[in-house]
């Protein structure tokens, strides 16, 4: 078997995200370093309990990080993200799943550190897939400029 993709998720996990996360899971091909959760249907508090619950259902020790609370032409003017979708997500954005989740998995990094910090322990190896939202490539471009590298970037 070839050498496994290391790859970060950036996502706004509810139904749909989640699904694309399961699927990841599933691929034997990727090494999925972390879950970077921003707001985007949901709220913070929403999504990352999300990620946590798909982390946990699935039996799997991936770290996850919360990311920006709000858009990012929103940043630094004190507007959060508030829950959107409810006809279709349910309360909790992933359809009232009811699923459990811990803590365990939690990482107290910021989701735009962690990610640099794992560009910078293997670099040129690295592929963001992100589900939309592209705050952490613009943060991390923002704050970091240019001196580390993503091997590729997939948006879907």
């Amino acid at each position: 078997m070839d050498k496994k993709r290391k790859i970060l998720i950036d996502t706004d996990p509810g139904i749909d995200d989640g699904c694309a996360i399961l699927a990841a899971m599933a691929c034997e091909q990727f090494d999925i370093l972390g879950i970077l959760c921003v707001a985007g249907n949901k709220s913070l508090p929403v999504v990352t309990p999300n990620a946590l619950r798909l982390v946990d259902f699935e039996q799997r020790n991936i770290p996850v990080c919360v990311g920006s609370a709000c858009k990012l032409k929103e940043i630094g003017m004190g507007i959060v993200q508030e829950n959107d979708g409810v006809e279709f997500h349910g309360a909790d954005g992933m359809g009232g799943s009811g699923l459990d989740y811990s803590n365990r998995c939690l990482s107290d990094m910021k989701a735009w550190d962690f990610m640099l910090e794992k560009i910078k322990e293997y670099p040129d190896e690295i592929d963001l897939i992100t589900f939309k939202k592209l705050y952490k490539i613009c943060i991390r471009n923002s704050y970091y400029g240019k001196y580390s590298k993503l091997n590729n970037l997939e948006v879907i």
